[in-house]
């Protein structure tokens, strides 16, 4: 049998075989409501991409897809009856909706709404709802294709985030890979109430089946959890669910919620049934909740969890309802979990503890910090480690754990278990799992939670779900009696024919009879008239150095605006898009103006019917002549200061960058918050202007608000259509007050001669500051040169500043951390000194001196070596003149500890898992993590 073979440390959960349960329900917050709020949208098989989204003129699907700009956040697209392919087979999805607003693709309800092929979701905030999709092509013209793919191939980028689509009570079947990838380029996912089965195919040269119903990854960047809830998953080529990570940084498992599932059947097209559930990770399994689901039939154990490097942390095994014909759970290397109120029913035994070290049967090896509670196991029983050895349950499992409330059961059970799961999504539907131990014809199921009297109903066969339904007819309260000797199942692609599971099991849909769900609503009317167009800006002149300005406009109802410099041209040919769109209020940026320079722009708008503007809006402004700069006034001043020398109040604060001056910048990692403030002395009033050497890469991330002595605060916008991942110097300019970036440029401060303080405010976060510069010299335009004067320095200055050590002394024994001291004085003024040990620059750059010319850095002596090492001072003055001061010898003797020994780690690589008969072939697909 051999145990299975890993780089680094391994963690196995296996928990038995999946029952089944069905999509269903009531309305808790469903669609049905919210989908009357928006607008309607509609797609047909024979629709085109010259349609105008309307029943009688619908889209093509693609065309749908891709995000038409009549589409808002809040709208529905509904599917029209009838069967949707596209060459190459997958359908593209660019929707973007929001949280409070998502957008719905919907089938068409009460009529069968197939897409035959694949949907590559690349979208955000859209749920997709009450459809079908297969491949009806033999696996020779369609492989490898999953039903529906979540932005694979790619990590998740918050910057184009694919975040927070849902899939709800789809027909998934038939299709040549997975059934949902629900891959790392996507978070925060949802796939609920889903009928999953007959997924994947025979790999020729391996000899075995190949992808599962539900295949995921989540490596969690933003901190949200995939959830699988509801699902019907069976009779695949392989497993029911995987998650799988190898130990590539990029993947990982984190963050799931696998709840209330029905899995069964699974790898039975292979015919060699395999996982129900299957997790592996590289990296180790994290906050992986396991709870209410439900399994069944399976020969082997069915829920596997590897723990690669890391141990597995915060992995919940909770009120789950499994059968299996060999071993009901198995684990290993878990640190921190919970398994408690499952019932595990299985042959023997029911649990197998593995650990990575040793083949010693001993809990505290294998699983730390687990608690184990109400559980109950049913068979003949007995536990494992995995090669032979056993424990007992009252000698062994029971005293390690505390666990004092389990129960074991050397029978099996008997009587009837029935589980009705009504659905979030849909009032009327619900999911009912069926477990007749005692083989009766037919078993009574209170539908009290899911119905209400005079409902309509019918309930189908999830093994035949496209038959007539088993039962249908008036609800009229308490209980239903459901058959349970059914042999009617569905047919997969393929000569591999599956039978119908005994009366032992079966699963179920409820539904309202016709559907259920939303309805399609009535035509409306149709508008015919274009967007009104009117309150352009800006007008008349702008100020001189202005590059770039915001242009604006306001319509009369939703719509889309673009602009040309060019006058008469049709709206499909204008050049630019404002970038606000979808609205009355519309914005977009131009940049490339010149001093002294007319300007013309011309607008047009597209309602969400369709309708043009076919004349001209402009918008007509000028830019300022500029004026000459003054000369430089007779007592002018260049004040420069660090950023990170002011007074930071959090969450404003210092980071690293080694372009910055000295090494460091500050910035906000929150929006309106935090600040920082200077203290400087005008040497004469007058008119100052302030520049920054800043970074600002993007469009939102460019400003933050600057104010002096606390009054008049104004937003700097930093690099306005001067983005660029560079520092560069930029002179303050500021909006006063009329929302238009650059309205003064530059802004100028008039100040009395005196003590000032100058006051930053973050804004939009990642605007970084590194240098800043008080100067009255308007027309001074500073540099990255590393020696930027304070102030003019006096003509012919050839006298060096004197600098003296003062601690530590010669000879001196030093441990842990002390300060460095030392003095120095000028003739005009020292604006550099720092400390050097061992030859190497130590400490920042001083640009103030503490009182009594002193200076002071604190010096950890852990970061060198125990032993002699020499420290010296470095002055500098405002000429450039320098000072080194003759290093002196110190010892450092801190007291030494020996480390403990590290693991050695095991190296190797996974080539095989075989288990109870089932070999499982580790392979890396071109995103080198899957394992098909």
């Amino acid at each position: 049998m051999g145990k299975p073979r890993f780089t680094g440390i391994y963690v196995i959960f296996f928990i038995v075989s999946l029952t089944l349960q069905l999509l269903a329900g009531v309305l808790l917050v469903g669609p049905d409501k919210a989908d009357a709020a928006g607008n309607q949208w509609y797609v047909s098989p024979t629709g085109s991409s010259s349609g105008n989204g309307s029943q009688s003129s619908p889209w093509d699907l693609q065309t749908a897809l891709n995000h038409p700009s009549q589409v808002q956040p809040g709208d529905t697209i509904w599917l029209l009856a009838g069967s949707y392919v596209t060459p190459g087979w997958t359908f593209n999805s660019k929707l973007k909706g929001t949280a409070q607003n998502p957008i719905k693709v919907r089938g068409e309800t009460g009529k069968r709404v197939t897409i035959d092929g694949s949907i590559n979701a690349k979208s955000s905030y859209t749920w997709y709802m009450d459809f079908e999709i297969w491949q009806s092509k033999s696996r020779g013209a369609v492989s490898d294709t999953e039903c529906i793919t979540t932005n694979p191939a790619v990590n998740y980028d918050p910057n184009n985030p694919v975040f927070g689509d849902k899939f709800i009570h789809l027909v998934l079947h038939d299709c040549s890979a997975n059934g949902i990838g629900g891959w790392r380029g996507a978070e925060g996912n949802e796939f609920y109430g889903n009928l999953i089965y007959f997924m994947g195919d025979w790999h020729s040269t391996e000899h075995r089946g190949i992808y599962h119903g539900i295949y995921g990854q989540n490596v969690a960047k933003t901190g949200a959890y995939k959830e699988m809830t509801d699902n019907i998953i069976w009779g695949g080529w392989n497993e029911g669910i995987q998650t799988y990570s190898s130990g590539n940084p990029d993947t990982g498992i984190s963050n799931y919620r696998v709840t209330g599932n029905t899995i069964f059947l699974s790898g039975i097209l292979w015919g060699n049934l395999t996982d129900d559930i299957f997790v592996a990770s590289g990296r180790g399994v994290k906050n992986y909740y396991i709870e209410e689901n439900m399994t069944y039939g399976g020969r082997g154990s069915r829920v596997s969890i590897y723990n690669g490097v890391e141990t597995g942390k915060n992995i919940v095994i909770r009120n789950n309802y499994m059968q299996a014909e060999i071993t009901a759970l198995q684990l290993a290397n878990t640190d921190g979990g919970d398994v408690s109120g499952n019932v595990f029913i299985s042959k023997s035994p029911w649990v197998k503890m593995i650990g990575n070290t040793t083949d010693t049967y001993d809990f505290q090896i294998n699983n730390r910090n687990v608690t184990m509670s109400n559980n109950k196991f049913y068979g003949p029983g007995g536990f494992s480690n995995g090669t032979g050895n056993s424990g007992d349950f009252e000698t062994g499992w029971k005293p390690y754990y505390n666990d004092t409330t389990s129960q074991s059961f050397s029978g099996y059970p008997t009587g009837v278990k029935t589980f009705v799961r009504p659905s979030k999504y849909e009032a009327g539907r619900a999911n009912v799992t069926i477990y007749n131990w005692d083989k009766q014809n037919s078993v009574n199921v209170d539908l009290s939670s899911v119905l209400k009297s005079g409902d309509k109903y019918e309930v189908r066969d999830s093994q035949n779900y496209f038959g007539q339904p088993v039962l249908s007819g008036t609800y009229n309260g308490g209980s239903i009696s459901f058959p349970m000797n059914l042999t009617a199942i569905a047919s997969p692609i393929g000569s591999r024919q599956p039978a119908h599971t005994s009366s032992e099991f079966n699963s179920f849909i409820v539904r309202l009879a016709g559907g259920g769900g939303a309805t399609l609503p009535p035509p409306t009317t149709v508008d015919t008239v274009p967007p009104a167009v009117f309150a352009g800006l800006p007008s008349g002149k702008i100020n001189s150095g202005s590059s770039s300005v915001t242009l604006s406009v306001s319509t009369n109802e939703t719509a889309t605006c673009k602009y040309s410099t060019s006058a008469g041209v049709a709206f499909d040919s204008m050049p630019g898009t404002f970038a606000t769109t979808g609205s009355i209020s519309h914005f977009t940026s131009v940049s490339g103006l010149s001093d002294g320079t007319a300007y013309a722009y011309y607008v047009r708008c597209r309602d969400l019917a369709g309708n043009t503007n076919v004349s001209d809006y402009s918008i007509n402004f000028a830019v300022s002549a500029p004026s000459t700069p003054p000369p430089p006034p007779a007592n002018a001043a260049y004040q420069y200061y660090e950023a990170e020398s002011g007074s930071l109040i959090s969450p404003m604060a210092a980071g690293n960058d080694a372009g910055a001056s000295e090494g460091k910048y500050i910035t906000s990692s929150v929006a309106d918050s935090g600040t920082a403030s200077y203290g400087f002395s005008a040497p004469a009033a007058g008119s100052y202007v302030v520049w920054m050497r800043l970074l600002a890469p993007s469009i939102s991330q460019d400003s933050i608000y600057v104010s002096m002595d606390g009054i008049s605060e104004d937003v700097f916008d930093m690099a306005e259509n001067k983005w660029s991942p560079n520092w560069q110097w930029v002179k303050v300019n500021g909006r006063a007050g009329t929302g238009n970036p650059l309205t003064l440029n530059p802004k100028l401060f008039s100040l009395t001669a005196g003590s000032h303080t100058l006051k930053i405010r973050g804004r939009e976060v990642g605007s970084k500051i590194d240098k800043i510069l008080v100067t009255n010299d308007q027309g001074f335009v500073p540099t990255d040169g590393s020696s930027q004067p304070t102030t003019p320095p006096t003509p012919g200055d050839t006298q060096s500043p004197s600098a003296a050590l003062q601690q530590p002394t010669a000879g001196q024994i030093v441990s842990g951390t002390i300060d460095l001291k030392a003095t120095a004085t000028d003739n005009e003024k020292v604006i550099s000194l720092y400390f050097l040990i061992d030859g190497i620059k130590f400490g920042s750059n001083y640009r103030l001196p503490l009182p009594g010319n002193s200076y002071m850095e604190s010096f950890d002596s852990h970061l060198v070596a125990d032993g002699a090492h020499t420290v010296a001072v470095r002055a500098e003055d405002e000429a450039g003149n320098v000072t080194a001061t003759s290093p002196i010898s110190f010892t450092v003797k801190n007291s030494t500890t020996t480390p403990p020994p590290t693991n050695q780690k095991p190296t190797g690589s996974l080539d095989g898992v075989k288990t109870e008969g089932i070999i499982y072939g580790w392979a890396k697909d071109a995103d080198n993590n899957s394992l098909p």
